[in-house]
């Protein structure tokens, strides 16, 4: 039972290509844990290679937000909320917004998540609970 056991472990989580980048964000959709707590595993099980997967992690979670941002109706793209002016903006948004003194915020939902401390750790903490009343 136990060489089964450790064959499932390395072909799940002991070659660094394995791992399930999902299971990974989830974690980090942890108020309690986010990225730090991330990083501070992949760098004790896998070191050097570590940094990659945090890339992947980082890029992968980005993409799933942007996607998910896109399918709710009459929101922003990441895109649209950068302050840049650019040669889409035909109708002159942006100068629009500075001149009448409206803030643009180039920051997304994520990023003002990723960017808040952690939520303390406690044994009874309802996550759902939690994310029903987050607010950015």
């Amino acid at each position: 039972m136990g060489i089964s056991m450790k064959s499932k472990y390395d072909k799940y989580w002991g070659n660094i290509d394995g791992i399930n980048v999902l299971l990974l964000i989830v974690v980090v959709l942890d108020p309690t844990c986010k990225f730090g707590y991330v990083n501070y595993f992949l760098d004790y099980f896998f070191e050097v290679d570590g940094e990659a997967l945090k890339t992947k992690l980082s890029s992968s979670l980005k993409s799933i937000y942007r996607e998910y941002e896109g399918m709710e109706e009459g929101s922003q793209s990441m895109e649209e909320s950068q302050p840049e002016e650019n040669d889409n903006d035909i109708h002159d948004m942006s100068f629009y917004k500075k001149s009448t003194g409206q803030i643009i915020d180039p920051k997304s939902k994520l990023d003002k998540y990723l960017a808040e401390k952690c939520e303390p750790y406690f044994v009874e903490f309802d996550i759902l609970n939690w994310w029903k009343f987050f607010e950015t």
